[in-house]
């Protein structure tokens, strides 16, 4: 029973793939908040763009004491009225559309996180790939030194070896193990950032994953940070037009109606109230909003500078990256795997000492071990250049 169980759960970790992530990750807190946020923006633009709401009043005037009797006093009765702010201008209009395109910026910001969270999971996938493959160079030497020791036992029955070289392989596998531990600790601390992303433990089926997608430097329509910096200066744009506007006043137009005013019959009148703008405020909101327009000009003008720039060393980065991969593919690594087998055979036939074997062990290892860190170091590379430049982290 207890493996059947354990079966049926390595099948539903297993069963979890890369497409299964991504969806996953649309439906995240971090996301899910600014999506909310812009979606409570739009109702503040209708709210910014419409008028002020008309105002009715009923007024009693001229209440003597004696009206209150029964008996009619002059110019005594009710008023009925009804008052509407008229905008002299279209500032409305303006604070309309900058609401709005606050709106797009956090949309634009809500994209921006979910590619964020989505280039996160690269890089957790990408540091399992590398913890699995320098596991494996480390279990296949632990298995080399197994090996050697069996030979160290026979040289040291022989009288061709010391006790000391069976100690000295004893302690190169401990170390090999101590790595092997650490490798592990370290795909845990991977796998608790993973469950984090997705919302629940699991493991994405290698073969599900779309590796290719990470072997070249190419762009894309989808920086979103650099769409959410332009909402945000067109959203600057359009406050700053409509503090400019505001220094024209509304004006309020009033409606009031008296019935029947002492027997003389029905009296009408209109009224026109508008604010005299003497004081600096306006005239400060307006520095204000020019100061704002301002601040997201140069911010976007920064991100276009950053962005070119960390391009360029990205593209730079890659071509010493793959040059230098490449001179472990066609030469240093063969030479190495070469040196520690005609080591180890001179080691058994006696001819040479473990400390020349050990060194060449610990040189080989090290070149295999180089070889998955600048292999990670280059995927990241091109997963960094992909999204800033805009291309497509997924291959929906």
């Amino acid at each position: 029973m207890r493996v059947l169980l354990a079966s049926l759960i390595a099948f539903c970790l297993c069963a979890f793939t890369f497409r299964d992530a991504v969806q996953s990750l649309k439906q995240h807190q971090a996301t899910a908040a600014l999506r909310a946020a812009a979606a409570a923006k739009q109702h503040e633009a209708t709210k910014s763009g419409a008028w002020h709401e008309p105002q009715f009043k009923l007024s009693a005037k001229n209440m003597s004491q004696a009206w209150f009797t029964g008996n009619k006093t002059p110019m005594s009765g009710f008023e009925v009225s009804l008052a509407q702010t008229i905008p002299l201008t279209t500032r409305y209009t303006h604070l309309r559309a900058s609401i709005s395109a606050q709106q797009l910026s956090q949309q634009q910001q809500a994209a921006n996180q979910q590619r964020l969270l989505l280039r996160k999971l690269w890089q957790v996938l990408i540091t399992q790939r590398k913890l699995r493959a320098a596991e494996k160079i480390l279990q296949e030497n632990r298995t080399w030194l197994r090996k050697t020791l069996n030979v160290a036992e026979k040289l040291y029955t022989n009288g061709k070896a010391t006790r000391r070289d069976i100690l000295d392989i004893q302690i190169r596998e401990a170390e090999i193990i101590t790595a092997l531990s650490n490798t592990t600790h370290t795909h845990q601390e991977q796998q608790a950032m993973l469950t984090y992303l997705v919302g629940k433990q699991a493991t994405i089926a290698p073969d599900s994953i779309p590796w290719s997608l990470l072997d070249t430097l190419v762009s894309g329509q989808h920086d979103h940070r650099q769409q959410a910096l332009q909402h945000t200066l067109e959203a600057a744009t359009h406050l700053t037009h409509a503090r400019r506007l505001a220094r024209v006043p509304d004006i309020m137009l009033a409606f009031s109606y008296r019935p029947n005013l002492d027997g003389q019959g029905n009296f009408f009148s209109l009224h026109l109230t508008m604010p005299l703008p003497v004081t600096a405020s306006r005239r400060a909101e307006q520095l204000r909003s020019l100061q704002a327009q301002q601040q997201a000009t140069l911010q976007l003008e920064a991100y276009h500078a950053f962005k070119q720039s960390e391009l360029q060393v990205l593209r730079q980065r890659q071509a010493k990256l793959k040059a230098e991969l490449n001179i472990l593919h066609t030469g240093i690594k063969q030479f190495a795997t070469d040196a520690r087998r005609l080591a180890f055979t001179s080691y058994r036939l006696g001819k040479a000492t473990y400390a020349e074997l050990l060194q060449a062990e610990l040189k080989l290892q090290k070149i295999l071990l180089q070889q998955t860190t600048l292999t990670a170091q280059l995927a990241n590379t091109h997963l960094q250049y992909r999204y800033l430049n805009g291309a497509r982290l997924d291959n929906d």
